[in-house]
């Protein structure tokens, strides 16, 4: 099975996994450019850097791993608690969120390596997008609700409730002009709110 997908910046190649091997395919050809082996663990989500050079990848091996494209090298972990579940860049690339069954997102520094915790679901923490603008994270959980992050302070600055809240929000994004936010869940729903 394939559990995620990502583009790369120009969208000339597409990085998918299922399984514990990230695969790079050339979108013209078709043709896998390359096999990424990350420990044989199952990899939930992958994410490219703005600037292209470098894929993340958010394991059930308790980490995310950044690996450098042209070498194929990996170059740094970002150690987690608990299986990773996604993972997103901010638009500018100096940090990646990361979502996992803690009930709380990092925020990582990706040139110091070091993170910052937002707070605020009460159960695993399932999806992440940054707002275009990267001044916001929102998250989606099992706890049912959808929540706003302000990168700055890293304080829940909204709680979008609405979804079933027996219910799990698998997938939350942000629209390109920043004014609506849209969660998923498994109660069968897509919500979009207006957010400004």
């Amino acid at each position: 099975h394939i559990d995620c997908l990502a583009f790369n910046h120009d969208g000339t190649v597409l990085a998918s996994s299922g399984d514990g091997t990230i695969r790079l395919w050339n979108m013209e050809t078709h043709e896998c450019l390359a096999d990424i082996t990350e420990d044989n663990r199952v990899i939930e989500s992958v994410a490219f850097s703005p600037d292209g050079k470098t894929i993340a990848a958010g394991s059930w091996a308790h980490k995310v791993s950044l690996w450098d494209l042209e070498t194929r090298h990996r170059y740094a972990i970002l150690p987690e608690s608990t299986c990773v579940h996604s993972i997103c860049y901010s638009p500018d690339g100096k940090y990646i969120c990361s979502s996992s069954d803690s009930r709380h997102l990092r925020l990582w520094n990706v040139e110091s390596r070091t993170y910052s915790t937002l707070e605020g679901h009460t159960d695993s923490v399932w999806s992440v997008a940054f707002s275009p603008n990267g001044q916001r994270i929102a998250s989606g959980s099992d706890d049912g609700t959808l929540r706003v992050f302000d990168t700055s302070s890293g304080k829940c600055t909204t709680i979008l409730n609405g979804h079933d809240p027996d219910c799990t929000v698998y997938g939350v994004a942000f629209s390109p002009c920043n004014d609506f936010v849209a969660s998923a869940s498994d109660d069968g729903f897509i919500q979009l709110r207006r957010y400004s």
